[in-house]
C-alpha cells in the first residue's frame, strides 16, 4: 500500500524519475481504475408479454427460458429437467453482446446483434401458456449465470423465490431436492397458493 505525505503546496511529492505532473497524472489513473472495479451484479425486473427488463455490468452472452415438461408445471433452469422454450446467444463469442444495463429483452423477439438457437426459424413462435412456473438463466461477462423463475397467469407475469429447490449430485447422477436435506424436491400440489406466498414484489 503507498501513503502520500502532501507539502504546503497541496501536490505529493516526486517520484524518482518523475515530475510532479507524472505523479499527479499516476493519481488520476488509479482512482479512475479504482471506481471501474465497483461492479454492480446483474439483476431482471419482468413485465407483461413477458418482458425482462436488464440491469447492472457485463454484456448479456446468452439468454434461455425454460418451460415445464409434460406432466410437470414448474421449469428447472436446467435442461436436463425442463425444455428450453427460448435461447438467444451472441454469435461471436460471450465479450461481443449488448451491455447489460438498460437493455430489454421482449420474449420471443429477437434482440439485433444476436442468434436465436431455440426454436429453429422453421419453428412456430414460442408461446408460454399460463398457469405454470417458467424459468430463465442470463448469462453475462459480469459474473455466474443469473437465473429466476416467474409465474405466468391471466395476468401480468411475476418473478417468484424457488428458496428450497437445489439441482445436485445423488447415487451418481443430477436430481432435484430440497435444498439442505437432499430430499426429493416435489411440486406444490396449490401452485396458485405457492406464487401467492413466494412472489418477489417489484
Amino acid at each position: 500500500m503507498v501513503s502520500w505525505a502532501f507539502d504546503w503546496k497541496g501536490a505529493p511529492p516526486g517520484l524518482p524519475g518523475l515530475s510532479r505532473r507524472q505523479v499527479w497524472f499516476v493519481l488520476a489513473v488509479c482512482l479512475v481504475c479504482g471506481g471501474c472495479n465497483a461492479e454492480t451484479p446483474p439483476s431482471v425486473h419482468i413485465g407483461s408479454g413477458p418482458s425482462f427488463e436488464l440491469s447492472g455490468n457485463g454484456r448479456l452472452s446468452s439468454f434461455t427460458v425454460f418451460g415445464p415438461r409434460a406432466g410437470h408445471h414448474l421449469a428447472i433452469p436446467n435442461p436436463s429437467f425442463a425444455s428450453v422454450v427460448w435461447e438467444i446467444v451472441a454469435p461471436r463469442g460471450r465479450f461481443d453482446g449488448l451491455r447489460v444495463d438498460g437493455f430489454r429483452l421482449a420474449f420471443g423477439d429477437l434482440p439485433f446483434g444476436y442468434d436465436q438457437v431455440v426454436p429453429r426459424e422453421s419453428q412456430a413462435r414460442p408461446s408460454l401458456p399460463s398457469g405454470a412456473v417458467y424459468s430463465f438463466s442470463a448469462t453475462t461477462t459480469a459474473s455466474a449465470p443469473l437465473r429466476g423463475y416467474f409465474y405466468v397467469s391471466a395476468g401480468s407475469p411475476v418473478l417468484i423465490r424457488m428458496p428450497d429447490l437445489c439441482v445436485r449430485p445423488k447415487d451418481g447422477e443430477q436430481q432435484v431436492v430440497v435444498c439442505g436435506t437432499n430430499q426429493p424436491f416435489q411440486e406444490p400440489a396449490d401452485l396458485d397458493g405457492f406464487v401467492r406466498s413466494h412472489t418477489i414484489e417489484p
